[in-house]
C-alpha cells in the first residue's frame, strides 16, 4: 500500500530531528536556497530532509492534480508510458499512483542523484529508476516513446547547451506515439516563470518541427486564481503539526552567533516555512499530436 504523504513527512522528520538535535550547529543548511538561480546541494542528506519537509507535501498535491488533468486527455485503454526528467525522490510517481489508481502504466524515473527518501516502488505500477544526467540520457535515446514526459519543478535545472541538446532531441529523434504530452512545474515568481516558460516553449517548438501541432495555448499557466490551503481540496493531505513548529523555528536551534560569519545567513535561510497552500503552484499541460 502506497503510504501517506503525512506518514512519508513525518518519516523524514524523525531523522531531520534527530539531527538537529545532535548538531550544535546547522550552518551546513545555508547553501539551501534558490536565490540567484542557485541550485541546492541534494546530494547533502540533510539537505534532502529539509527541502523534502519544506516542498514534499505541496509538490505531492501539485503533480497529482496535473497528472489528473492529463490523464483526462489520453486514451487509457492501453498502459501508458511516463518519463520523468529530474524525478528527485518519486514524489510525481507517489502523484501519478495516487491518480490513476486502475489503470495500467510505465513509469521511468531519471535524476543524476539517488535520492535516499524515494518513494516505494508499487504493484502492480512498479517503477524503474535510472541514475543519470537527464541530458545525457534524452541523447542517448534512439526514439521517443513515451505518452508523457514530466518536468517536476526540473526545468529550471536546464541550461542554455543543455537546452539547446534537449531541443535537438524532441526536433530529430522519432517520436513513436501519435500523442504526447508534455507535463511542466514551473517557478512562482515573475522573472523566474518567464525563463521557465520561454524553456518550455522551446521544447514544445521543437516538437512542433517535428511534424506536431500543439493543441495547448503555449502562453498559458495554470494556477490557482485565489490562495486557498493544500487541505481544502485534498482532506488526506495533513501536515504535521510538530514538523511545522519546528522548521518555522529552525534558526532558534543554530548556535551560531553574531561573530560567525554564516550567522545572518543562517537567520535569513533557515526560518522558512513548509509550503502549505496553493500560492505558488504553476504548471503547463502541453498537447501535442501528429499532423496527418
Amino acid at each position: 500500500m502506497m503510504i501517506s504523504i503525512n506518514d512519508y513527512i513525518n518519516n523524514i522528520f524523525q531523522d531531520f530531528s534527530g539531527y538537529v538535535k545532535n548538531s550544535e550547529k546547522l550552518c551546513d543548511l545555508n547553501p539551501f536556497t534558490f536565490e540567484a538561480g542557485n541550485i541546492p546541494d541534494y546530494s547533502n542528506i540533510h539537505i534532502q530532509q529539509l527541502y523534502l519537509l519544506r516542498y514534499a507535501f505541496a509538490y505531492a498535491f501539485e503533480y497529482k492534480r496535473m497528472y489528473s488533468k492529463i490523464l483526462k486527455k489520453l486514451n487509457i485503454d492501453t498502459k501508458l508510458k511516463i518519463k520523468s526528467f529530474g524525478c528527485g525522490p518519486m514524489i510525481d510517481y507517489w502523484s501519478l499512483c495516487n491518480a490513476c489508481e486502475e489503470h495500467s502504466f510505465e513509469y521511468i524515473g531519471i535524476d543524476i542523484i539517488d535520492w535516499n527518501y524515494k518513494f516505494e516502488s508499487q504493484n502492480p505500477n512498479p517503477y524503474r529508476f535510472i541514475k543519470e544526467n537527464m541530458i545525457e540520457y534524452i541523447k542517448e535515446l534512439k526514439e521517443l516513446d513515451s505518452d508523457i514526459y514530466f518536468f517536476p519543478k526540473s526545468i529550471c535545472e536546464i541550461k542554455n547547451d543543455d537546452l539547446t541538446s534537449i531541443c535537438d532531441s524532441f526536433r530529430t529523434k522519432r517520436i513513436s506515439k501519435d500523442k504526447i504530452i508534455l507535463g511542466i512545474s514551473l517557478r512562482a515568481d515573475v522573472r523566474n516563470l518567464e525563463i521557465d516558460a520561454c524553456t518550455s516553449e522551446k521544447i514544445a517548438n521543437s516538437i512542433i518541427e517535428n511534424g506536431f501541432i500543439c493543441k495547448s495555448d503555449l502562453n498559458k499557466c495554470i494556477r490557482f486564481e485565489e490562495s486557498h490551503g493544500i487541505r481544502k481540496f485534498e482532506s488526506s493531505f495533513i501536515y504535521p503539526d510538530e514538523v511545522k513548529a519546528l522548521l518555522d523555528n529552525l534558526y532558534n536551534e543554530c548556535s551560531c552567533s553574531d561573530e560567525d560569519s554564516c550567522e545572518e545567513k543562517c537567520r535569513e535561510h533557515l526560518n522558512r516555512q513548509p509550503v502549505l497552500r496553493t500560492d505558488n503552484i504553476r504548471y503547463q499541460i502541453l498537447e501535442f499530436e501528429r499532423t496527418k
